[in-house]
């Protein structure tokens, strides 16, 4: 009990210690919190890459996809709702899905005297598969701009329309018309084509549009059954090339979506540990500040220290409160840099961007500051527990 109560006076002259040295004690503090809010930011960002991954691959529950690849792309072919009540009824699966794939459907596009085939989506299917807001660079924006009712406008991407016009000025062709399959229609926007999101189409438009572009032919190219279950798969493969609505025009083929989610997210998960340790190595950094402040805190303080010995303080007790000074700048520090770092993630999912940290990496995180709180006090601790008493006190 006495060990307890020795230990709570000592904490509360650090406090007092601390309190003194304000700036000093602050700076450092923020240091600290700010390289553990980075660490934590960092880890969080794996939840929100993987909830995109999840979305874009329909991984509400365990799903295999099956996909129909045409032998001629002019006679695309691909699943019917016979496909689908087949699988259902003889399988089991009742919520099997099937939709065309992001860059199934396309259309011959043309300007002046050049001709491109390029990707087509409707405003509706890009909401629905991109995770990312379009960026408009120049016209209106997109989901205003393109309605069933001005179904003869479209939005193009910047790419696009520079292969099409060969002409990097994509700004200077906002309300000129271009065909589609024969049909006019007039650009409205110019977005920003992503390289790296790749479920962006090449053409956007309203679903009016889509069907007078396409003549109302849809290409169902991907089945979504909810199984992964190999031995189903493969059976519903061997009924699909003998009794496929569209067997004859081209061949079956299965993603497992789950494996797929599952190796992508090891990817992400290693990319994002070593990014973490590269961003830990701040605390380090900031660990040396703490170090170098307390230091000069043990310069400063050499007449307080000598008197507490010649008091009667042994180096023990000297040693083991600067050990806790450092280790509570640290730990203090630490749970300011979570707080925040929880607060951010609260914010990134009110805004619709899923974000968070699991109770393991922030019990990770306050255990690598308490550890370098421990280590970097060792040598300013050490120091002024061997000052020499009588020239302190002078």
């Amino acid at each position: 009990m006495k060990y307890f109560e020795n230990f709570f006076i000592i904490v509360k002259d650090i406090g007092r210690t601390l309190l003194r040295n304000k700036r000093q004690s602050i700076l450092t503090f923020v240091s600290i919190a700010i390289a553990v809010f980075v660490v934590l930011i960092i880890l969080a960002s794996g939840t929100s890459s993987k909830e995109s991954l999840k979305k874009s691959l329909h991984l509400n529950k365990s799903s295999t996809t099956i996909e129909f690849t045409a032998n001629n792309t002019d006679r695309r072919g691909g699943f019917s709702n016979a496909d689908k009540e087949m699988i259902s009824t003889i399988y089991g699966l009742k919520n099997t899905i099937i939709k065309e794939s992001a860059y199934n459907t396309s259309a011959i596009v043309t300007y002046k005297n050049n001709t491109q085939q390029m990707t087509l989506r409707t405003v509706g299917e890009v909401s629905a598969n991109n995770t990312v807001p379009l960026r408009v660079i120049s016209g209106g924006k997109i989901n205003n701009s393109l309605s069933n009712y001005n179904y003869q406008r479209i939005a193009i991407s910047d790419d696009a329309l520079e292969k099409l016009t060969r002409n990097p000025h994509v700004n200077r062709f906002i309300g000129k018309l271009i065909q589609l399959n024969g049909k006019s229609f007039r650009i409205k926007s110019v977005f920003y084509a992503s390289e790296v999101n790749q479920v962006l189409p090449d053409i956007i438009v309203s679903s009016t549009g889509k069907n007078i572009i396409t003549g109302g032919i849809s290409s169902d190219d991907e089945m979504i059954i909810p199984t992964i279950s190999q031995p189903v798969v493969r059976k519903v493969l061997k009924m699909l090339d003998s009794r496929g609505t569209n067997n004859y025009l081209g061949t079956y083929s299965a993603v497992n979506n789950e494996k797929l989610y599952q190796e992508s997210v090891s990817q992400i998960s290693q990319l994002l540990t070593l990014i973490s340790i590269v961003a830990g190595i701040s605390i380090f950094v900031a660990g040396f500040g703490v170090m170098n402040a307390m230091l000069s805190s043990v310069s400063n303080r050499s007449r307080e220290i000598g008197i507490r010995r010649a008091l009667g303080a042994t180096k023990n007790s000297i040693r083991i409160s600067y050990m806790i000074e450092g280790t509570m700048l640290f730990v203090l520090g630490g749970v300011f840099g979570i707080l925040a770092a929880l607060l951010f993630c609260l914010v990134m999912t009110a805004l619709k961007m899923k974000s968070s940290v699991s109770f393991a990496q922030i019990s990770l995180t306050l255990l690598v500051t308490l550890i370098c709180g421990i280590i970097f006090s060792v040598v300013p601790a050490m120091i002024a527990a061997n000052k020499n008493v009588v020239e302190a006190i002078k």
